[in-house]
C-alpha cells in the first residue's frame, strides 16, 4: 500500500511520511522528513527553540519498527543557552536509540545511547574541545542550589564540596580535591 501522508502542526509544524505500508505482513517502509519549528506545541514548557529538518528512514515490522537519519537544527537553543546548529544522525530500534549530536558553535560533541528495554539506561559521553566557557556562563546565568530544599527531599544526602585548583588547568587536565562539609 502506498503511503503518502502529511501532518501539520499548527502553522509551523509540517511533517511528511512518504513509502509503503503492508498491512498483511504488518510492516512499513516509509521516508518521513519535515520541520519543526513549533516546540511547544509539541509540549508546553519545553525548554528549546529553533528549527529542526527531519530526515528519517523508518522501517521494519510494526512491533519492532526502526529509524535511522538525521536532524539538524540551525539555531537550536535551550533554556537561555543559544547552542547555534546542532547537527545529529539517529539509530533507533525497538531496543535502543543511539544519537550522535555536533554543536561546531560550542566545539562540542555527544554520542549516546538510550535503552527502550528494561530499565532504561543512557550512556552519554560527551566531548568539548576548546567551548567558549564565558559565553555559556553567561547564557545560562549562575546556577543556584538549594541546599535546605536538597535535604528535605533526601535526609540522606551528605553535602559535598568541591575545590578546583586553576594550576591544574595548565598541565593539559582536570582535576580537583572532593569533600565532605
Amino acid at each position: 500500500l502506498a503511503v503518502n501522508a502529511r501532518i501539520r502542526q499548527g502553522p509551523s509544524n509540517d511533517i511528511v511520511a512518504a513509502g509503503r505500508v503492508s498491512p498483511a505482513a504488518r510492516s512499513a517502509d516509509l521516508r518521513v522528513t519535515g520541520t519543526i519549528r513549533d516546540w511547544s506545541a509539541l509540549q508546553d514548557d519545553l525548554p528549546v527553540r529553533g528549527a529542526a529538518a527531519l530526515d528519517l528512514r523508518v522501517h521494519g515490522p510494526f512491533d519492532a519498527l526502526a529509524a535511522q537519519g538525521t536532524v539538524t537544527v540551525a539555531d537550536a537553543g535551550y533554556s537561555t543557552i543559544d547552542v547555534g546548529r546542532l547537527l545529529a544522525t539517529i539509530d533507533a530500534s525497538s531496543d535502543a536509540v543511539v544519537l550522535d549530536v555536533t554543536a561546531p558553535e560550542l566545539a562540542a560533541h555527544a554520542t549516546g545511547t538510550l535503552s527502550l528495554g528494561g530499565n532504561r539506561r543512557a550512556a552519554i559521553e560527551l566531548q568539548i574541545d576548546e567551548a567558549d566557557l564565558e559565553r555559556l556562563i553567561r547564557d545560562a546565568g549562575t546556577p543556584t542550589y538549594d541546599h535546605d530544599a536538597a535535604v528535605a527531599n533526601n535526609p540522606s544526602m551528605a553535602p559535598v564540596t568541591a575545590v578546583l585548583h586553576p594550576a591544574l588547568f595548565s598541565q593539559g587536565g582536570l582535576a580537583g580535591d572532593l569533600g565532605s562539609t
